[in-house]
């Protein structure tokens, strides 16, 4: 079965169905940038997922403790070039040749850098401000340029505002060159289109306030898909406290002060409009965290069919034939089609556990109360545990 958008895509694929259905769909696709925030309390398995899900679908990462180590090592980015001084004429008169230039290694501009000030900041023990967090995040992703585009344009509207009420004082029209829309407010373009990421990305552990994760919309223009933040679930968590502490983390920082603060900035990410923010069960293992967030970004993710849709599965032990024979017959006792036992389309393991098949390497036969069915072929597994 396929949905479709609309009249206009049904009628394309239905004249040419082959160019659509060569390749999977995926989330990864050329063209596609996909972004996605990965947060959690004191960065728990932030870079082990986020570095995961790398690995599958090739996203870029955003790790702004590390990015901001690196621009610590380069020079500020409003370093001013030297002046170079002037030739002087030596003894005979004649102008001594100039120095070499000093071999420099070469510095990529793409790479983000930190102004005078801000490094000033770091040294002296006070944090970064949140836009230059968001300008490290975007100069990262190569859309830069993005937060000068928007500064612009919405510095061209205040100019253009002000002029509009300048001419109303004077009594006057608006100027006739500032467009205006529907509501009188003036229409600016972009000077240029804005840049978008390379590919689909991961910021790991920012934005952590909902501040912060509304600049890196508003600023930058980076569209985040989902916001996943790892959190204390289930009926009855356990204290954030106790878990952090059986984890080793008692000894590094305030546990509870940090985790208190912490715990509520990721909780109002939950009031920006327009962001979903899914919860990953910190308690769970990194392998079953990952397979959690796959099911949340990945609508292609394969899963197994829900009973209600799959239809039953056959059961050959159970099947009577005497009764299937009187059940085929019509109304006048023939029976049109000799009925055969049912079979059971099983998959690649056949009656066979695929959990124990890898995650033991043995082979252990599977239970009937317990099967389930992925691609139309019915699975078998050992136990609850593995179903």
């Amino acid at each position: 079965v396929f949905l479709f958008a609309d009249a206009a895509k049904l009628r394309r694929f239905c004249a040419a169905p082959k160019p659509f259905l060569e390749e999977a769909p995926r989330i990864n696709a050329p063209g596609m940038h996909l972004g996605y925030v990965l947060a959690g309390p004191l960065r728990y398995r932030c870079k082990e997922l986020a570095m995961r899900m790398q690995q599958v679908y090739g996203f870029d990462l955003v790790d702004l403790s590390e990015v901001i180590a690196q621009a610590m090592e380069l020079e500020p980015s409003d370093l001013e070039a030297p002046i170079p001084e002037e030739d002087e004429a030596g003894a005979d008169g004649e102008v001594a040749a100039p120095p070499p230039p000093p071999v420099e290694e070469p510095e990529s501009p793409d790479l983000p850098r930190l102004t005078t000030a801000e490094r000033q900041d770091l040294f002296e023990g006070r944090p970064l401000k949140a836009e230059t967090l968001v300008r490290l995040v975007a100069d990262s992703l190569k859309v830069g340029r993005n937060i000068e585009l928007i500064r612009e344009q919405r510095e061209a509207i205040e100019a253009a505002k002000k002029r509009i009420a300048d001419a109303e004082a004077d009594g006057q029209e608006k100027p006739e060159d500032i467009v205006v829309d529907d509501d009188g407010k003036p229409v600016i373009e972009l000077s240029e289109p804005l840049r978008q990421p390379e590919r689909g990305f991961v910021v790991i552990n920012f934005p952590q306030t909902a501040k912060e994760l509304q600049l890196l919309q508003d600023q930058a223009r980076l569209q985040i898909e989902r916001v996943l933040v790892l959190k204390l679930l289930g009926d009855e968590p356990p204290d954030p406290v106790e878990f952090f502490a059986k984890q080793g983390y008692d000894d590094q920082v305030p546990l509870a002060l940090t985790l208190e603060a912490q715990l509520a900035s990721l909780e109002g990410l939950q009031a920006v409009e327009g962001v979903q923010v899914e919860e990953v069960p910190i308690e769970a293992t990194e392998d079953e965290q990952f397979v959690h967030i796959q099911k949340l970004v990945d609508p292609f993710y394969p899963v197994v069919i829900d009973p209600s849709a799959a239809g039953d599965i056959p059961d050959p032990d159970e099947w009577d034939e005497e009764a299937a024979m009187e059940a085929a017959k019509d109304e006048d006792g023939n029976i049109a089609e000799k009925p055969v036992r049912p079979v059971v389309p099983w998959g690649v393991c056949g009656p066979y556990c695929p959990v124990t098949l890898k995650t033991d390497e043995w082979i252990f036969p599977g239970n009937k109360e317990f099967q389930h069915t992925f691609g139309n072929k019915v699975y078998t597994m050992a136990d609850e545990k593995c179903s």
